[in-house]
């Protein structure tokens, strides 16, 4: 999911991370849809390591305030799960400093019965090329238990049209018994070609990540991503 002024750089599509709201020219309206070779949030694979669409819709107003919807195919490996949907409100702005505060909510529908719908509460700041961000959730995965994320990034701009970015984030899942943290990391480089967004990202989790996903989903990979703002 995307969310204004917290991005690292354009068009990274990372799990930790939320989502950026494309901002169009001359209507508060817009939209945003992606092709990625592999759907991850906070360094866990949403899609079995295979490939996912993404969209989105977004209204930002002048004043800061904006809210929108975006959703992406997934696989849980579980034969029902096929669809995450987003629906996110918040605030932002800023100029040297630029900060931004929403609610996101995740929707999982026909997963079998099985609720995992959450909310999640978000407040990030930006100065020069760092940017902060807090993540919480009082029922994570529906698990009436705590669940919080940290993040730290960086972005530069090494030539015209080309950003290199990199980011780590730590997560705490109170609802899994005995370890429940684990760390996620992420090295970026985007650029533009023919209006389109394409980046490129390798993405990694620590060996407690792989304890409680699973190597498959969490294990290093390289993903390519091709972006599109309407």
């Amino acid at each position: 999911m995307k969310h204004l002024n917290t991005c690292l750089y354009a068009t990274i599509l990372c799990a930790s991370i939320p989502f950026t709201a494309a901002l169009a020219e001359e209507s508060p309206i817009s939209a945003n849809i992606a092709l990625t070779t592999d759907y991850l949030f906070r360094g866990v694979s949403q899609t079995d390591s295979g490939m996912a669409l993404q969209g989105g819709f977004d209204f930002n107003h002048d004043s800061g305030f904006y809210l929108g919807t975006w959703m992406s195919n997934v696989d849980f490996d579980d034969d029902d799960t096929q669809m995450e949907l987003d629906t996110y409100i918040g605030f932002g702005g800023g100029e040297e400093i630029t900060w931004d505060i929403n609610y996101t909510h995740f929707f999982y529908p026909d997963n079998g019965g099985q609720d995992i719908d959450y909310g999640e509460l978000h407040a990030g700041m930006g100065v020069a090329f760092l940017t902060a961000d807090l993540y919480y959730s009082n029922d994570i995965y529906a698990s009436d238990e705590n669940g919080w994320y940290f993040n730290m990034g960086a972005s530069f701009d090494i030539m015209d049209n080309v950003t290199i970015g990199g980011n780590v984030g730590y997560s705490i899942l109170e609802y899994l018994p005995g370890d429940d943290t684990y760390i996620d990391y992420q090295f970026s480089v985007a650029t533009t070609v023919a209006g389109l967004g394409v980046d490129l990202s390798y993405i990694n989790s620590d060996g407690d990540a792989e304890d409680i996903f699973g190597s498959d989903n969490t294990d290093g990979r390289v993903v390519f991503t091709i972006s599109k703002s309407l």
